[in-house]
């Protein structure tokens, strides 16, 4: 699709040094997946691919949970799933439409399959950030996006990355968290 760049998926399998000889997933949490920001119409139509361009975004972006998450649960006997939702996916964005759509049925996704994975003892949670700075920002958007990105949230600044990672440590601990599962934990700076 022209002018359409879309990245693919990365995930993040953490298997401790005791489990990966007696086989088994403890917990995973996929990363992020995204294109570019671009502007675009819900009507938007690629007649060379058949599909539009926010059904092709949506389903590099939700696919890879799903598809993780099926090869996954043959390996876990207990355990966390840990997705990565966004405050988009909790209250819309008319700028990121795409995203937002992708990122609230990865939160739907998660409470379901909380719901479904419950009687395996399998845990299944994620973290919403707001604006978080990763190296990615340039590559999505212009200079001047970049300058102004973040100032929305309430401490006028992106996240760092190390700034949201104790909310995953904090979900994926049977210490801290073993009675919550299904929920979507907004990090996003403060209301």
């Amino acid at each position: 699709m022209a002018g359409l760049a879309a990245r693919s998926c990365k995930w993040h399998l953490r298997l401790p040094p005791d489990r990966r000889v007696a086989g088994g997933l403890p917990e995973r949490v996929p990363a992020a997946c995204f294109g570019s920001v671009e502007n675009f119409t819900i009507s938007g139509y690629d007649p060379k691919s058949g599909k539009s361009y926010i059904m092709f975004r949506f389903s590099g972006g939700f696919n890879g949970y799903f598809n993780m998450t099926r090869a996954a649960i043959p390996h876990l006997a207990g355990g966390v799933i840990l997705n990565t939702g966004s405050v988009t996916g909790i209250n819309g964005s008319k700028h990121l439409l795409d995203y937002s759509m992708t990122k609230g049925g990865i939160h739907a996704f998660t409470r379901s399959l909380a719901s479904l994975l419950m009687s395996r003892g399998i845990r299944v949670n994620a973290v919403a950030p707001g604006p978080v700075w990763t190296p990615f920002n340039p590559a999505d958007a212009d200079a001047d996006h970049i300058a102004h990105f973040g100032e929305s949230a309430c401490m006028k600044r992106p996240a760092q990355p190390e700034e949201i990672a104790p909310a995953y440590v904090f979900l994926a601990s049977s210490h801290c968290a073993s009675y919550i599962t299904g929920e979507i934990l907004p990090v996003i700076g403060g209301y």
